[in-house]
């Protein structure tokens, strides 16, 4: 007697890849796919949002660090740096200090041109006055004078010669008689 060969589905399912489990194969390709390409988009999404705070956090820093370090002398970041200490110092200045800034003006007219040195202090002391937040004496206009005279010879736009520079030599020289002596 011959035997039947029976084909089952049994049979049909593992010996070809088509039917349901082709189908549940390629539903799990299809779904695998998809994760990884979410992943990578979260991933790629990620990265570029914590770029730009790294670039912002860099460029905070760097800006820190260009503040921080002290400027070129006889440059106009040199000036700005004097008046910004003495912006931040006119906070907490009392009468005395106001006092005392005027008279070190008054002690180095008009050697105010001698060093670097000598030129930032003024310019600071001028600058103090000038920010200083009480002007019942008149120093606001001195403390104006003295680091106008200075600041401008200081980054070599005038010369001690110049017009204006002993304009304001000569307005500095009127304001100390009524306020220092």
């Amino acid at each position: 007697m011959k035997k039947k060969h029976f084909i089952t589905s049994e049979t049909n399912i593992a010996s070809t890849p088509s039917g349901s489990n082709a189908h549940v194969a390629k539903r799990r390709n299809l779904t695998i796919s998809l994760i990884a390409i979410m992943m990578i988009a979260v991933f790629v999404f990620a990265c570029g949002c914590g770029s730009d705070e790294s670039e912002e956090a860099e460029t905070k820093s760097t800006t820190t660090a260009a503040t921080s370090s002290p400027a070129e002398a006889n440059s106009s970041a040199k000036v700005d740096e004097i008046a910004l200490q003495a912006k931040e110092d006119a906070k907490s200045m009392t009468e005395e200090d106001a006092y005392d800034a005027a008279a070190y003006i008054a002690e180095k007219y008009p050697d105010f041109f001698d060093d670097n040195e000598t030129m930032e202090k003024v310019m600071y002391y001028g600058f103090l006055l000038e920010y200083w937040e009480d002007d019942t004496e008149g120093y606001r206009q001195f403390g104006q004078d003295a680091e106008q005279a200075v600041k401008y010879v200081y980054r070599g736009v005038e010369s001690v010669d110049d017009e204006a520079t002993q304009e304001n030599l000569r307005q500095l020289e009127e304001d100390a008689k009524k306020i220092v002596y």
